[in-house]
């Protein structure tokens, strides 16, 4: 029997009523760079237009989830931001038999739920997380065999919980020297690089009142807190792998695919060198590189040092 929600997701939660706000997405393949992008390309289908919306509680999304037949993780890319981490859900996804999840809202509302009383208190990350990873990773076609989610960036905060849930699955730790980083921030902030934004705990910072100082090194903190981060999980957990940005991304794709078990087929691999021509997030324009010098700023001290470990652990694990 065919699930009632089968191509729906749970595109929202509200906090103060606990209800699930669902959109129907149908068959298409996920092609955007991220998820909310997806979602906002959808909202136009007829479905998504009727009245009044549809919705669950919060609770009856393990119920749901067991109708619908669907793929297991494969994979979990978690990522310092601006390291080619779009781009590499892009390649994977150019496969019909790969979901490639990016970013994904719902997800990221249910990890960061225990900053919000309300949410705290009404969300369970076994229960919950685990049936919103498999709505949205439903067989819509009949294709799929794999299935990628690319997290946001601070959700390494969220490893142990992550890999609680899912002990056997390989962790992707994808990361780049800081500088470019940094830059690459300054032109087009992102949230976690401006001090408010986020919760200062997801970071193990102290909710005090900044300094113009404390400002202009706040990404840079952010970043120590991610590659030491990273450097704690490549020594703890064996089902964890760093990897490093480059020029060109198809031959790390292509290894993160073998450590995840993941096939790939010929005219996958040569989609993926046509796709990697082109920006990773701006997928209409050609990729042109970018001109970064390492940053002699002193404000990147603190994540240095923790690049040059990362990049010993990695080399020393090839």
């Amino acid at each position: 029997m065919q699930s009632n929600f089968r191509g729906w997701l749970p595109g929202e939660l509200r906090e103060a009523t606990l209800d699930c706000l669902w959109q129907y997405v149908g068959e298409a393949p996920f092609k955007e760079p991220f998820f909310e992008e997806t979602l906002g390309r959808c909202r136009s289908l007829p479905e998504n237009s009727f009245s009044p919306p549809r919705l669950t509680k919060l609770d009856d999304l393990p119920r749901i989830a067991r109708e619908v037949e669907t793929v297991e993780p494969s994979a979990f890319v978690f990522h310092v931001s601006r390291c080619g981490s779009t781009l590499v859900s892009q390649l994977l996804g150019l496969d019909e038999r790969m979901i490639a999840l990016s970013e994904v809202p719902f997800f990221d509302q249910l990890l960061r739920a225990r900053f919000r009383p309300i949410l705290a208190a009404a969300v369970d990350l076994t229960a919950h997380l685990t049936a919103a990873i498999r709505l949205h990773a439903q067989k819509r076609t009949g294709t799929e065999e794999f299935l990628v989610i690319k997290l946001d960036s601070w959700h390494v905060a969220f490893h142990a919980e992550l890999r609680a849930l899912y002990p056997r699955t390989p962790f992707i730790l994808l990361y780049r020297h800081p500088a470019p980083v940094v830059r690459s921030h300054r032109a087009r902030p992102g949230l976690h690089a401006v001090e408010g934004l986020l919760e200062p705990a997801l970071f193990g910072f102290p909710t005090e009142e900044s300094t113009p100082e404390t400002r202009e090194s706040y990404l840079p903190r952010v970043l120590a807190f991610y590659f030491e981060s990273f450097l704690q999980i490549a020594r703890d957990d064996p089902q964890a792998r760093l990897f490093a940005y480059e020029r060109d991304m198809v031959p790390v794709v292509e290894s993160i695919a073998e450590f995840a078990g993941i096939e790939l087929s010929t005219v996958h691999r040569q989609e993926m060198r046509k796709r990697a021509t082109f920006h990773g997030k701006y997928p209409g324009d050609s990729f042109q590189g970018e001109l970064f010098e390492d940053d002699p700023d002193e404000v990147l001290e603190p994540c240095l040092d923790l690049y040059d470990a990362l990049e010993r652990r990695r080399r020393a694990a090839t």
